[in-house]
């Protein structure tokens, strides 16, 4: 497993985010992000814009993600939120899980609808659950974000899924 591939696998996984955003933001409620170093931290503060026609998305931190390009990880992050305000989820341990279940689950059936071999199918998935159950698990057991996160899907992509299939009850 390389960087390459990773970008390769994070590269279809933005394929789903625009997918989404493009279904979710061409309406007259919703147009999409904009970055700021001020976005929401807490549940409530994302909230408050929920009827707004765009949400600020944290415009820090990309410079060591599975993306290959920032905007790419704007568009996750993007679309995470949208999740949480959809579900109503907080920011807690089970509401990250929910909203990435949720994330896993629409990722999955979209995954169906393109062209892709079963392996790389199942390798864009376990990237997901690395790259979000994986992380959410390390911040609750240490307290810290994920410094270098390529680095941590390298390693995570190298070991079995099963204990994030376990924490956020998916399957591949």
């Amino acid at each position: 497993m390389n960087k390459e591939y990773i970008y390769k696998l994070s590269g279809i996984i933005n394929q789903f985010h625009e997918s989404y955003i493009g279904q979710h933001c061409n309406g007259p409620t919703l147009h999409g992000y904009y970055l700021t170093e001020n976005a929401p931290s807490t549940f409530k503060e994302l909230v408050e814009y929920r009827h707004c026609n765009v949400l600020p998305v944290y415009s820090g931190g990309s410079d060591a993600t599975i993306y290959e390009h920032a905007y790419q990880n704007y568009n996750f992050r993007f679309v995470h939120d949208l999740h949480h305000i959809k579900l109503n989820k907080d920011f807690s341990f089970e509401g990250e899980l929910a909203t990435i279940k949720s994330q896993y689950m629409k990722l999955l059936r979209w995954s169906f609808s393109v062209d892709y071999t079963r392996q790389e199918r199942m390798d864009l998935l376990k990237l997901f659950l690395i790259d979000t159950t994986g992380q959410i698990d390390y911040y609750y057991k240490n307290k810290k974000y994920v410094g270098d996160q390529l680095s941590f899907a390298l390693d995570g992509m190298s070991k079995p899924v099963h204990d994030l299939l376990m924490i956020t009850g998916c399957q591949l």
